[in-house]
C-alpha cells in the first residue's frame, strides 16, 4: 500500500506586509465538513494503521533512552 500524498493546492496569505504560500492550507477544515479533506486524513489513518508508523507511544522504552542519550 502506498502512503497517500496530499496534493498541493497554492494559497498566499500576508500578514504585517510578508506574504507566504501555504501548499496545505485546503487540508484546513475547522467544521470537519469538507469530504475531500475527510477522506485524505481517513486514508492517511488507515496507511499509518496497517503500515503501523512506529512512534514514541508505540516503540517502548528504547526510544525514550535514544532521545536522552541525544546530543541537545
Amino acid at each position: 500500500m502506498k502512503a497517500p500524498i496530499a496534493k498541493k493546492i497554492p494559497h498566499e496569505m500576508t500578514l504585517h506586509g510578508e506574504t507566504r504560500v501555504d501548499d496545505y492550507y485546503w487540508l484546513r477544515d475547522d467544521k470537519r465538513e469538507n469530504s475531500e479533506v475527510l477522506d485524505y486524513l481517513r486514508a492517511e489513518n488507515n496507511y499509518g494503521k496497517k503500515n503501523h508508523v512506529v512512534t514514541t507511544a508505540t516503540a517502548g522504552p528504547g526510544i525514550k533512552r535514544d532521545y536522552r542519550s541525544a546530543a541537545a
